[in-house]
């Protein structure tokens, strides 16, 4: 096993055995998506995809989750919740928007083929990743949804 430094502790990786495995670590907060854990989510996958010893990635949850949804506190705490100074809504929600399909669009674009392991809950930006993946395993205690289809909104995160 070969850890690999992600940068933030919300996310936890290695590679073992040819397999590339990146752990969401928010137990928690059901594994809920913060900024700074999908830019470095992003760059591991980068990595993970660039490494010609990485056959196969696989991404999954701690605590009994995979990803409950993005986590509007932090994106608050960390200046995405609102527009910048000088910004117009319009280019505040096309940002917000280029961020989410940035993290789906590079599991998308990966030639390395890629396994989205759901051990529990699965929602909101957590469905979005997981729809990325080429293949989803779920279990028994797997539950699939997207909180804006119940208002008549198409899925979060960007997923349409």
């Amino acid at each position: 096993m070969s850890p690999v430094d992600a940068g933030v502790e919300e996310l936890l990786a290695e590679v073992e055995d040819g397999v590339g495995t990146v752990v969401l670590n928010r137990p928690g907060r059901r594994n809920a998506a913060t900024p700074a854990m999908l830019a470095a989510l992003g760059d591991v996958l980068d990595w993970f995809d660039s490494d010609p010893a990485v056959g196969a990635v696989a991404l999954t949850g701690a605590g009994g989750a995979f990803c409950s949804r993005g986590d509007l506190s932090s994106f608050a705490e960390q200046g995405g919740d609102t527009p910048s100074a000088g910004e117009s809504a319009d280019e505040w929600k096309a940002r917000r928007l280029d961020m989410q399909l940035w993290t789906t669009g590079r599991l998308q674009a990966m030639d390395t083929p890629s396994v989205a392991a759901l051990p529990g809950p699965v929602a909101g930006a957590g469905l979005a990743l997981a729809l990325a993946f080429d293949l989803r395993v779920g279990c028994p205690s797997t539950m699939v949804t997207s909180a804006f289809v119940k208002v008549g909104l198409p899925g979060d995160f960007g997923v349409s």
